[in-house]
């Protein structure tokens, strides 16, 4: 859990016990929960292997990163490394056969089960 969760959180726990609204305590566990599991844990451990695997690059990624927000906005931080992860894709599975001319391999379809 990032540090910056436990300052809010506790904020929010200390403006819910001066309100004197005890269900508001319920919304400062279900933030720090939903934080922990929603923008810690599963970026971290399911998104980002996935998307900056071994097969792209740091430094690529950072150039995403940097330039993301420049060409694109506050939505370049995520546009940019997707855009990334889509162009590095597609110049490893369709370019080499549009640069070399080969065919690619047949593809079973629904119709051959």
């Amino acid at each position: 859990m990032k540090i910056v969760y436990l300052p809010v959180g506790a904020i929010l726990a200390i403006a819910a016990v001066t309100s004197g609204q005890a269900s508001a305590f319920g919304f400062v566990i279900l933030f720090l929960v939903l934080a922990f599991v929603v923008v810690d844990t599963i970026p971290d451990f399911l998104i980002r292997p996935y998307v900056s695997g071994n097969r792209t690059h740091v430094g690529l990624l950072m150039f995403a990163y940097i330039l993301g927000p420049i060409a694109f906005g506050f939505y370049g931080i995520f546009l940019g490394p997707i855009l990334l992860v889509l162009l590095a894709e597609f110049f490893r599975t369709i370019a080499s056969y549009v640069l070399t001319g080969r065919q690619p391999h047949e593809q079973s379809s629904l119709s051959d089960y």
